[in-house]
């Protein structure tokens, strides 16, 4: 047994780990298998990105989105500079109206954060989750209905600008068949 493995390290140790990881952007593969992991990473992404987070979730996890601390760091990216933004396309019909959903309850009224929610026509169709960081830095949960995935920063270039193509084509998607 590795005793530097940050999986086998307590939470606190696994997030140094993962910030760091961000900081560096090097690209190494980051590992997670629960909410408190998936928590970590989404947070490590707000605190280093630059432009943009574009988010594909079922419904914005309480624990991941819902967390103070992501909450947090959400509010310092959009504080440093206007034309950064948040995009989300999900799976509830009306995300915005859950009055129990405090990221979307929280951003709302902030013309940075863009939620659109996903056809129905396609929600049986996309198994995964994911969310990028300016293109450059992801977190892909492969199974939505797990907690698996993995993530990285900056290294993975290939992988973060092939997720972000696919989350601009679903966003497309589902802002083209939005009522009118």
């Amino acid at each position: 047994m590795d005793r530097n493995d940050p999986y086998l390290l307590n939470l606190g140790d696994y997030q140094a780990h993962v910030f760091r990881a961000a900081e560096r952007k090097d690209g190494e593969l980051i590992f997670n298998g629960s909410v408190l992991h998936a928590q970590i990473i989404v947070e490590a992404l707000f605190r280093t990105a630059k432009t943009v987070v574009k988010i594909f979730s079922d419904g914005l996890n309480q624990g991941v989105y819902g967390h103070s601390s992501t909450i947090a760091a959400v509010k310092r990216f959009l504080a440093t500079g206007d034309e950064r933004k948040v995009v989300i396309v999900h799976e509830q019909p009306k995300l915005d109206g859950d009055q129990q959903n405090i990221f979307a309850n929280e951003f709302a009224n902030d013309p940075r954060v863009t939620i659109v929610p996903l056809p129905s026509t396609l929600r049986s169709e996309i198994d995964f989750h994911l969310c990028v960081a300016d293109g450059q830095s992801y977190r892909f949960e492969e199974d939505k209905l797990g907690r698996a995935a993995v993530a990285s920063f900056g290294g993975d270039r290939g992988t973060a600008a092939h997720l972000d193509g696919l989350f601009d084509r679903i966003l497309a998607f589902s802002v083209s068949e939005m009522p009118a």
